[in-house]
């Protein structure tokens, strides 16, 4: 259990997320938390202290706005900025973390009424790939191929975690039988079909950049001899609200819009894992361009309809 500091650090960027507030609207909020059991008021020198303290554990900082007058996180892209330029992975992520510490603990009293999403096996391993992450170490997996069903020794590089469709990967440079002979290409690892894992001691330089690497895909895995293209998608019914709320890609935008319908366009490499955003809305969304992506949606429906035939 997080201690009642850390609580109140939670507490308090989870109600600047995406706003600016006043003092007194920061205490007047402070007095209705299941945090404040004495209802006392939150006052400047407290709240000075919780910036101070937030800046020197997290790096976050919360400022004083004087044209709103009040104060708001600094770099918040909690408004939902889809702009790369703008785009704070790392700020999002803390806020993401506390925000969830936040909602647990004053929601322990119905955690019987709350699911949550369940993500398979191979939480086991975060730690250590972590750990290795951040001391740039080598690791030695034994990990289980669907497509070949054997299991595989191997000596790896890791070089960034993913969670993606409730399962984390590692992604990492990989080596073959000489653990001096490094393959050059990116190999994406789920956690859940790594039977056994080990550090190595053996360091490596990492300088991989996971956001440019996955920037023209939507998904886990890229494929770079697939060519990027302009793909535009027009939707109707419930999809125009749940491809709006939950854009598919970051590079989603809205071309045009009536009572009926809304045409998305997207600039990416269309993978496997774009068409599956698509056909997941079946009639709700036509593709209207390029060819290729209408030709491949076509493909995918009449493989489908085959099975039922």
């Amino acid at each position: 259990m997080a201690s009642t500091t850390i609580k109140r650090y939670a507490w308090l960027l989870d109600i600047l997320r995406g706003q600016t507030l006043s003092l007194k609207e920061i205490s007047d909020r402070w007095k209705k938390s299941q945090l404040n059991l004495n209802r006392a008021d939150m006052g400047r020198t407290t709240l000075n202290r919780h910036r101070e303290e937030i800046y020197a554990l997290l790096g976050i900082e919360i400022i004083y706005d004087s044209d709103k007058k009040g104060y708001c996180i600094k770099d918040d892209d909690s408004q939902g900025n889809m702009d790369p330029k703008h785009d704070n992975g790392s700020l999002s992520w803390v806020l993401e973390s506390f925000s969830r510490l936040n909602y647990v603990d004053t929601a322990i009293e119905i955690k019987d009424k709350i699911i949550y999403e369940h993500i398979p096996s191979g939480n086991q391993w975060l730690c250590t790939i972590i750990e290795a992450i951040k001391k740039c170490e080598r690791l030695d997996i034994e990990y289980a191929n669907f497509i070949t069903k054997k299991t595989r020794k191997m000596h790896i590089e890791p070089l960034c975690l993913r969670l993606c469709n409730r399962r984390w990967y590692v992604i990492s440079h990989m080596y073959r039988g000489d653990q001096d002979d490094r393959e050059k290409s990116i190999w994406v690892h789920a956690l859940d079909r790594i039977r056994s894992l080990k550090p190595t001691g053996k360091s490596f330089t990492n300088d991989f950049d996971p956001k440019e690497y996955f920037e023209d895909f939507a998904g886990i895995y890229v494929d770079k001899k697939t060519p990027k293209a302009h793909v535009r998608l027009k939707a109707t019914g419930l999809a125009c609200d749940y491809i709006g709320s939950l854009p598919i890609h970051s590079s989603q935008k809205v071309e045009s819009s009536d009572d009926k319908s809304v045409i998305f366009t997207y600039d990416l490499c269309p993978t496997h894992e774009f068409y599956q955003q698509i056909i997941r809305y079946g009639g709700d969304v036509e593709v209207l361009e390029p060819q290729s992506v209408i030709d491949e949606v076509k493909k995918i429906a009449q493989d489908i309809l085959s099975r039922y035939q």
